[in-house]
C-alpha cells in the first residue's frame, strides 16, 4: 500500500508540472530585475576567464536562459585542474558538477582525501576574534 501510494505521489508531482523555478518566484514587479541580473551573470561566462561554480549551481537552479553558456562553464568545470584550487573551490565545483548531472570524475576522491587530512585552526591561532566577535552582539 505505502508503494502504491509513493508512487501515485510521484505521478502527481510529475503531472503538476512541479520545478524548482515554478514553485518560487520573486514578486512579479520584480521579476524583470531578476531576468536581468540572470542574463547579466550569464554573459559573465564567456565575457570572463574565471571560472565560477556558483553560477553555474544558480543557473541550474534558476533555469538557464543561455544553453551555450551553461555548457561551456560545464565543460571549464569538468576540465579544471583539482590541484589548482583550495578544498573549497573544489567542493563547490563537484556540486556544481553534480547539480548539472555530470560526473565530477576524481575530485570527489581528490576532495575526500582533502577533507581527511584537514587539520581545523586553534582557537589561538585566530587571535581571539571568536570572543571579541560574540562580545559585540
Amino acid at each position: 500500500m505505502a508503494w502504491l501510494t509513493l508512487y501515485l505521489l510521484n505521478v502527481l508531482w510529475a503531472v503538476a508540472g512541479t520545478s524548482t523555478q515554478s514553485s518560487c518566484s520573486v514578486p512579479p514587479e520584480q521579476q524583470p530585475w531578476v531576468n536581468g541580473l540572470q542574463v547579466l551573470m550569464e554573459k559573465s561566462v564567456t565575457k570572463s576567464d574565471f571560472t565560477n561554480p556558483s553560477i553555474l549551481i544558480a543557473m541550474n537552479l534558476a533555469g538557464a536562459y543561455n544553453l551555450e553558456a551553461q555548457k561551456l562553464l560545464t565543460d571549464r568545470l569538468m576540465a579544471t585542474d583539482s590541484a589548482d584550487l583550495t578544498s573549497g573551490q573544489l567542493a563547490l565545483t563537484t556540486m556544481a558538477l553534480n547539480s548539472s548531472c555530470r560526473d565530477p570524475g576524481n575530485k570527489v576522491s581528490i576532495l575526500q582525501n582533502e577533507m581527511e587530512n584537514w587539520v581545523p585552526p586553534s582557537k589561538t591561532s585566530w587571535g581571539g576574534r571568536e570572543e571579541r566577535r560574540a562580545s559585540s552582539y
